[in-house]
């Protein structure tokens, strides 16, 4: 190719692999979106205490991961492949390529990885209501099951299940 030199050709090049990075983690961007999604809707089956659809809301929130696992391994390769034309090490982070990167994507990669942190930091928090809501209902239970008198099985010294009279407890603190 007349006219052509390898130095015309690399910026071209480089264009390409900020183009495919940014392809990857806009696909990322939708699969965490819906990830997030699956979660809320799982949350508030499990705030309105509509168990009976939990497990398909975890086999979707499962199957969301799978996909995001799989998001995740091809924007790696694009990621390291940017962070070699930058002359960056190869674990480099999206924040060390878009610092590194020229204009417009230095702002296009942090833009990314902005709304990335921010669909991760949802993702936290609807899993933090989540610990909550099962903490309140395993404790909803224990108590239900305290007034039922079904407190739970003791043992005996030998290992032995000791029925339930009822009755008083003492607990031998010589043990």
């Amino acid at each position: 190719m007349e006219g052509y030199s390898p130095e015309a050709i690399l910026p071209i090049a480089r264009t390409m692999g900020y183009e495919e990075l940014s392809g990857h983690l806009w696909r990322q961007r939708a699969v965490l979106e819906m990830l997030v999604f699956k979660l809320e809707e799982e949350h508030l089956l499990l705030a309105s205490g509509r168990h009976a659809w939990l497990s398909h809301s975890t086999a979707e929130v499962s199957h969301v991961i799978e996909a995001l696992e799989s998001v995740e391994s091809a924007r790696a390769v694009a990621l390291a492949e940017v962070a070699a034309d930058l002359g960056l090490a190869p674990g480099a982070t999206l924040r060390e390529i878009a610092s590194a990167a020229p204009e417009p994507w230095d702002r296009i990669l942090d833009g990314h990885r902005e709304a990335l942190l921010a669909n991760l930091r949802n993702a936290q928090r609807i899993a933090a209501l989540d610990r909550e809501v099962l903490a309140l209902d395993l404790a909803s239970t224990n108590d239900a099951l305290a007034v039922l008198g079904s407190g739970g099985t003791t043992y005996e010294a030998d290992g032995s299940a000791l029925v339930d009279t009822g009755g008083l407890r003492l607990l031998d603190r010589a043990l």
